[in-house]
């Protein structure tokens, strides 16, 4: 028999977080950490790993890039439909549809190279 591919990702290696450690925080110093980190779109252990490896934190995601991201995850939902329709019905009646995804991504990606 052949053997089956693996699929999945790939195992962390050395990379892998295999060692906790507990801190407390006061309700204030937990808020303002929640509040920092939200601001950034971390998660509060992402951003005081961060922190803590490179000794700031960098928010790189503007409100534009943000709605950029939203619209790319949305024409990628569009894309995984229409691929399961082509599928289904074959690519010729999928093609103006296609298209149509394919325009509005190309517009998307004109947005974020500016």
């Amino acid at each position: 028999m052949s053997e089956r591919k693996k699929g999945g990702r790939p195992t962390l290696g050395e990379h892998k977080k295999g060692k906790g450690l507990y801190v407390s925080f006061t309700e204030a110093e937990l808020e303002l950490l929640s509040r920092k980190a939200g601001s950034v779109g971390k998660s509060k252990q992402a951003y005081l790993r961060e922190l803590l490896v490179k000794g700031y934190v960098k928010n790189i995601d503007t409100a534009e890039q943000q709605e950029i991201k939203r619209g790319l995850i949305g024409l990628s939902n569009n894309v995984n439909q229409l691929a399961k329709l082509a599928h289904i019905n074959g690519l010729k009646t999928m093609q103006t549809q296609v298209n149509g995804v394919l325009e509005a991504l190309d517009e998307l990606l004109k947005k974020y190279r500016r």
